[in-house]
């Protein structure tokens, strides 16, 4: 693995980390980059849209519940070293991969800004000068199809060799839209990457690998808690003239449950590349890893109320994303008593997003229109070095210093027009402003910042034998400050603003012990940690700022500070032949402290509150239990198991059912017929195999009811995978 940018043992590593082979990626049928919490406890990354939704990525309870476009989560997520900036593209496909890490705590020193938290590392399969590859295909329930492949070898003797991947899969989904009978989620998800290996010198290799996606997804179910058909409620009663829709599930959808959605439609379209160049002098080597990647993201939906004589709905989007980022960095001999890592990072972020949205009226009239843009551009340029110092063989220490400066410019513009003249040219091209008869007003706001930041690490590790390893860690991590995506409204003496929010600052003291028993065949790692936060960014779900009648929204704000206390558990044990167990534990106490906020035009003190989408027991276990039927040919029967408590979907209300998860369990089951030692598995599997029932968020009132998201039904199929 390569969490200290060389490549060691995990359990020689003093840090806390979980790592997935792409073996294991295969055999558990872990197909997006979220799915990857199935591998230890403390981490998730739902999903609110299908694929096209940004991940909430918690680790520790450190993270971030807003969607916005703009918005860094502190867990960056890394392919081949390359930051995955753009939020949106961090809910991917995983194929042809040699290994996934989990880097757990602040990674800024050597990984970069924005890992307050830690880290994600997803490593692809290289190409090598002997040929290798597979082939894979499945068939599952609700209309799921999937392929996926990969070749490679040398092509130009011992110089030159490449590797060409793909994947593609589909669904249409389980859950029935009433609008016309159509099934939801529905998406068709097209990925490749193309890597050429070129050995120049026996000093000098060059890397380059270039990749595109497609991910066309259709309608993904979204429920309303709180509709009610014929009761008054004025706290959440958005239209004067009547009711709102009775879904049939009522105050609480389950999966699999009829929704109502409008027309939906979303494309993500993706391309890029990466040039990764070492050379060798003397036991020293010298990286490059430069790469681009370029995104356009488009989304609408057209009406929401299945009665006619109520309102409806329209959001649209479109966001183009620009990345350029380069890493020069110089590595010593690991073999020395002082080895050292020292480089330059620069990462700019180009961005930009149109998002609209439109009540509809019952007749031609339009009730509101409003559009919002940003254009912004991130720019941050960083050194580092980090080293360790070998004082005995058993006794070790590694420090490590980063200094960032992260500059960003942002134009913020909000077209608004209100009232029962509202009134578009076509209903068709209702989301350009230059459909709109009525006035509109026109608000532009322009800013820019920079924050500068110095952050660190101190570790001293001691071998209390050659298979037990403590340490402990003292680490500084650190989040950039931003915008919000959009402008507040004036609402009476209250001017237009946009909000600004300041760095978030993580301390990080941490107790560690990895431990090897009876050969290797019982690994137990355990860890002890306390988080000081201050500035947490958060976005506070809330009526409205100003006191606005009928509105809501999402602004990001710092929250005075905060801690976290957690004790986490890993074993993985091979008690007999062909029994493999592996299972986690994850222990939390997060809490806000010193955090004043407002809902609508009420001052609240939030502290105390626990951290949002934070549990505070975590769990994961897997077992797989493999016999010989002949010297070539076995069955292996596998399962995994994953845990969550009670969870807060917001920070600041914490006395609300709607917005509270309950507990919940998953279970995946997986049987594989394999032979040929492993040339050809057929394998079956089946997907929360208990079928729960449970739900990934509700959101504040918006439109008369709380926006919700529920989780994905039992599912099973079949898949043929071939390597070679």
């Amino acid at each position: 693995m390569t969490a200290k940018k060389r490549v060691e043992k995990v359990q020689d590593v003093p840090l806390p980390i979980a790592v997935a082979s792409g073996q294991q990626i295969i055999d558990q049928n872990i197909t997006t980059a979220n799915d990857v919490a199935r591998i230890t406890p403390n981490l998730s990354g739902q999903v609110t849209g299908s694929r096209s939704a940004r991940p909430r990525w918690f680790l520790r309870g450190i993270g971030t519940n807003d969607p916005s476009v703009n918005l860094e989560s502190p867990i960056s997520v890394y392919v081949d070293e390359v930051l995955v900036g753009y939020p949106a593209l961090q809910s991917f496909p995983l194929f042809d991969l040699q290994r996934v890490e989990v880097l757990k705590g602040p990674q800024g020193t050597l990984w970069g800004k924005n890992t307050t938290g830690g880290a994600i590392s997803f490593v692809s399969q290289k190409p090598t000068f002997n040929p290798s590859g597979y082939i894979e295909g499945g068939l599952g329930d609700y209309g799921y199809r999937s392929a996926q492949a990969a070749y490679g070898g040398g092509i130009l003797g011992d110089r030159l060799a490449a590797r060409a991947s793909f994947f593609y899969d589909e669904q249409s989904g389980w859950a029935t839209n009433i609008r016309d009978g159509s099934k939801g989620p529905q998406f068709n998800d097209f990925s490749t990457r193309l890597q050429l290996l070129g050995n120049v010198t026996d000093d000098l290799d060059i890397l380059l690998s270039g990749r595109l996606r497609f991910l066309n997804q259709g309608e993904a179910p979204t429920y309303s808690i709180g509709s009610q058909n014929g009761v008054v409620q004025p706290a959440i009663q958005p239209y004067p003239n009547g009711p709102t829709y009775t879904p049939s599930y009522g105050d609480n959808p389950q999966i699999g449950d009829s929704f109502w959605l409008g027309p939906q439609s979303a494309l993500l379209q993706t391309h890029g590349a990466t040039a990764t160049i070492n050379y060798h002098f003397t036991g020293y080597t010298l990286t490059s890893i430069a790469a681009v990647d370029v995104a356009t993201n488009d989304s609408q939906t057209l009406g929401y109320n299945p009665n006619p004589a109520f309102d409806q709905t329209g959001t649209f989007s479109h966001a183009t994303s620009r990345q350029i980022s380069e890493e020069l960095r110089l590595t010593s001999p690991k073999a020395d008593r002082f080895n050292w890592i020292a480089g330059l990072q620069y990462f700019n972020w180009h961005f930009y997003n149109d998002s609209a949205s439109a009540i509809f009226g019952p007749t031609a009239t339009r009730k509101n229109f409003q559009d919002n843009r940003i254009n912004q551009t991130d720019v941050s340029p960083a050194a580092f070095a980090s080293a360790t110092f070998n004082f005995t063989r058993a006794l070790a220490l590694t420090g490590g210093l980063r200094y960032t400066y992260d500059t960003k410019d942002v134009e913020t513009q909000r077209l608004n027009a209100t009232g029962a003249g509202v009134t578009f040219s076509s209903l068709g091209n209702w989301n350009n402003p230059t459909s709109i008869i009525s006035p509109l007003t026109v608000l532009s706001i322009p800013q820019s910042a920079n924050w500068s930041q110095v952050t660190y690490d101190v570790t001293p590790e001691y071998k209390l034998t050659k298979d037990v390893l403590a340490f402990f860690r003292f680490a500084k991590g650190f989040r950039a400050g931003t915008f919000n995506p959009t402008i507040i409204p004036a609402a009476g003496t209250n001017p237009a603003y946009l909000p600004k929010v300041n760095p978030e600052i993580l301390y990080d003291w941490e107790l560690g012990l990895k431990s090897a028993w009876f050969d290797g065949r019982l690994i137990a790692n355990a860890g002890a940690f306390y988080y000081l936060l201050h500035g947490i960014q958060l976005n506070v779900q809330q009526p409205n700022p100003n006191g606005i009648p009928g509105a809501s929204t999402s602004t990001v704000q710092n929250a005075a500070g905060g801690n976290v206390k957690g004790l986490e558990l890993e074993l993985i044990a091979l008690p007999v032949k062909g029994l493999r167990l592996q299972g986690g534990l994850g222990l939390l106490r997060a809490r806000y402290t010193d955090f004043t906020t407002y809902q609508g035009t009420s001052t609240v003190n939030a502290s105390g509150n626990v951290f949002y989408r934070t549990p505070s027991i975590s769990a994961t276990l897997s077992a797989e239990y493999r016999v010989p039927v002949t010297k070539e040919t076995a069955v292996a029967l596998g399962t995994d198991w994953l845990f969550r408590s009670m969870i807060y979907d917001n920070a600041v209300v914490q006395n609300d059912p709607v917005q509270t998860v309950p507990g919940y369990a998953i279970g995946n089951v997986e049987l594989r017929y394999i032979i040929k030692s492993g040339r050809l598995t057929i394998q079956g599997y089946v997907k929360n195999v208990a079928n729960s029932d449970y739900r990934i968020l509700s959101q504040v009132v918006a439109s008369g009811a709380y926006p919700t998201n529920v989780g994905d039904p039992r599912t099973y199929g079949v898949e043929l995978i071939s390597q070679f």
